[in-house]
C-alpha cells in the first residue's frame, strides 16, 4: 500500500476506478464538499505537539509545507545533537515473539518509571498526537505543590469529542533497567477522564528517542549509547486491560 506524502494513504474510500469517494473529516460530523477536501483523508489529532497557540501551529503547518517544496528549516535556534545512536540498525526476529500467545490483537502495555515510581498500564500509542498522564495517576505521584500549567488546546477524540485537559506538566520518565535504561524529560497532558490505563505514550515520546514500534511483536525498541534496547511489554496485562475497556463500554451501552 502506497503511503502518500501528505500522511494519508487509499483506503475504504477508493472506489475500482481508483477515484477517492467522499468521506467524513476529523473533528467534523458532516461530508465535505469542496474539491481540495474529497481527496483528503484527515487524521486525528489534540493536544500540544504543535504548540498552544493560533500563530504557533500556523507556524507549524507553514514549515511543513516548504519542505515539502524543496525548501529548508533553519535550525540555527535549536540545539541539535548528533550522536553515535543516529545510525543504530534496530531489526524484529521471529525469534523475539516465542513468549507471545498467537494470535493476538492487543495493544502495547507495559511499565515505565517517572519520577522515581514504577508506573504501570502504560499505552503505547502511535495514533496519539500528545502524551496523556491520568489524573488518578498524577495524583498517586505525590509531586508535591506541583501546579499544573494551563492549556488551551484540547483534545479530540476519535468520535470527535471534544476532552479538555487539565493542565500541563514535563516530568522524567525512565524506560529500561540498569545500563539498558534511557532517561528524558516528557511533556504530559494531565486528563481527569476514568481510563484502565495511568499513561498513554504518543508520537512526542516515541519519536523523540527514535523508538520503533512492531505490533505483531508487542514491542518498542529504541536506541540508547549502549545499543538497542526494548520496552518491556506484558501481554497478560493488555488482554486483561482490553477486556476491562469493552466490559466498561458494553455496561454503558446496556
Amino acid at each position: 500500500m502506497r503511503i502518500c506524502k501528505e500522511g494519508h494513504y487509499p483506503g475504504k474510500g477508493v472506489n475500482r476506478t481508483g477515484q477517492v469517494q467522499p468521506h467524513l473529516t476529523s473533528g467534523t460530523s458532516h461530508l465535505t464538499n469542496t474539491a481540495e477536501s474529497e481527496h483528503i483523508i484527515h487524521t486525528i489529532f489534540g493536544g500540544t505537539a504543535t504548540g498552544d497557540t493560533t500563530s504557533s501551529r500556523r507556524s507549524y503547518a507553514r514549515d511543513a509545507r516548504h519542505v515539502a517544496r524543496g525548501g529548508y528549516i533553519n535550525m540555527a535556534e535549536q540545539i541539535v545533537k548528533i550522536s553515535r545512536q543516529d545510525n543504530v540498525l534496530i531489526t524484529f526476529t521471529d525469534g523475539e515473539d516465542n513468549k507471545l500467545f498467537r494470535p493476538h490483537n492487543v495493544a502495547l502495555v507495559g511499565e515505565t518509571y517517572i519520577t522515581n515510581y514504577t508506573v504501570r498500564r502504560v499505552l503505547i500509542n502511535n495514533g496519539s498526537s500528545a502524551n496523556i498522564l491520568l489524573m488518578d495517576a498524577f495524583t498517586r505521584l505525590k509531586i508535591g505543590g506541583t501546579i499544573l500549567a494551563p492549556v488551551q488546546t484540547q483534545l479530540y477524540r476519535f468520535v470527535g469529542e471534544c476532552v479538555r485537559a487539565a493542565g500541563l506538566i514535563c516530568l522524567s520518565i525512565t524506560i529500561g533497567d540498569g545500563q539498558e535504561k534511557t532517561t528524558r524529560i516528557v511533556e504530559f497532558l494531565v486528563v481527569n477522564k476514568p481510563s484502565v490505563y495511568n499513561v498513554i505514550f504518543g508520537r512526542p515520546t516515541l519519536n523523540a528517542p527514535k523508538a520503533v514500534v512492531l505490533t505483531y511483536h508487542l514491542a518498542m525498541k529504541f536506541p540508547t549509547p549502549n545499543g538497542v534496547r526494548i520496552f518491556k511489554r506484558n501481554q497478560e496485562r493488555a488482554r486483561k486491560f482490553y477486556v476491562e475497556v469493552v466490559n466498561k463500554v458494553c455496561h454503558k451501552v446496556l
